[in-house]
């Protein structure tokens, strides 16, 4: 399950009137993307290619277009891997099915970076947002023990660890 930063759930850190701050982030062409703001649903669509919009409550999320100006859409070919899009009492966020529910993008980090994303616990399930390099096994993941901890994990160099008890 991969329930990233296009997760806004809840009373958010993150709001509209944070959107010039965020859109920042890439006014001086840095790499990166940025899925944000969930409600704009022009940047979401249904499919991978773009055709049909997502319009309502429970409609699935093909295609998320990015903000940063990179042009690093995040897409699902694959229909059943397709997360939702929640309304959530203009509160929205991509609700995964807890098994295979991805979005993908072509964004290849090729320095130091920062991830940020927001999320909530709903059971002991186990989670991870990961990424690396297949050619250099360099890898970082993040995610939870399915006991309530945060666990992280870097390969090569090999380092773990756990964070205390989520609350």
């Amino acid at each position: 399950m991969l329930d990233l930063s296009l997760s806004l759930k809840g009373p958010p850190a993150l709001n509209r009137s944070n959107d010039k701050g965020l859109l920042s982030l890439f006014a001086n062409g840095e790499s990166g993307f940025l899925i944000y703001p969930l409600g704009d649903l022009s940047r979401l669509f249904q499919d991978s290619a773009a055709t049909a919009a997502v319009a309502a409550d429970n409609d699935p999320v093909g295609y998320a277009g990015d903000s940063s100006g990179n042009a690093c859409n995040a897409v699902q070919t694959t229909a059943s891997s397709r997360p939702l899009w929640r309304a959530n009492n203009g509160k929205p966020y991509l609700q995964p099915d807890a098994s295979d529910d991805r979005l993908l993008t072509t964004f290849i980090p090729t320095a130091a970076l920062t991830l940020a994303f927001a999320g909530r616990l709903s059971g002991t399930n186990q989670i991870a947002l990961g990424g690396g390099s297949s050619a250099s096994n360099n890898r970082a993941v993040l995610g939870t023990s399915g006991a309530g901890n945060v666990a992280r994990a870097e390969l090569a160099p090999e380092r773990s660890g756990h964070a205390p008890p989520l609350s």
